[in-house]
């Protein structure tokens, strides 16, 4: 199979120069590419999560919306946000929003993630434990999704003797994974 670089080329001097002209067939690429991989227990495709499910908060009542989230609303910062995930997708990463409450941070890093990482397969671990699983039997093209950072993280009045495991520990031969995160 072709590397997407390869794909790129291809369309490009097949006459498709614009990316959104690609997409489709990128994203038929990506399929492939991703079909023989097993996918984590418990996982979705970015393509196919439901917001509500991974702490996006419901906005303010819109009588025209449709479905359960009104229509994302772009912000000043998502090309830098998009970027981050992205590469963050590559060797892997960990990107983190901090902000207030109800600002907007899951919507943000979620409509992001949706963009840059659609056929990648996206896990919500419930707890530590949970990514203490994932990462002794990593998979690829799989995104960590830790909404709410700080729940989490081994504190230290918590009766454990373990650590969670840094974003850099999760894989063992199947690649390193982006982490998607957001805290207070």
């Amino acid at each position: 199979m072709p590397s997407k670089d390869t794909a790129i080329i291809f369309l490009s001097v097949c006459g498709l120069a614009t990316e959104q002209a690609r997409q489709p067939w990128l994203d038929a690429w990506e399929r492939v590419a991703a079909a023989h991989m097993r996918h984590p227990a418990g996982a979705v495709r970015v393509r196919q999560a439901r917001p509500r499910l991974l702490g996006v908060h419901t906005a303010i009542h819109v009588d025209d919306a449709a479905g359960e989230m009104p229509v994302y609303v772009p912000r000043d910062r998502d090309p830098d946000l998009c970027t981050a995930i992205n590469a963050a997708g590559g060797p892997g990463g960990f990107v983190l929003l901090v902000g207030s409450s109800s600002v907007g941070k899951s919507r943000m890093l979620f409509e992001a993630v949706r963009e840059e990482l659609p056929q990648w397969w996206l896990l919500h671990p419930a707890n530590a434990d949970a990514i203490r699983a994932f990462a002794a039997a990593p998979t690829q093209r799989t995104i960590l999704w830790l909404d709410e950072l700080q729940y989490y993280l081994d504190r230290p009045h918590r009766p454990t003797s373990r650590h969670s495991p840094r974003p850099d520990q999760c894989g063992n031969g199947a690649g390193s994974h982006p982490v998607a995160a957001r805290i207070r």
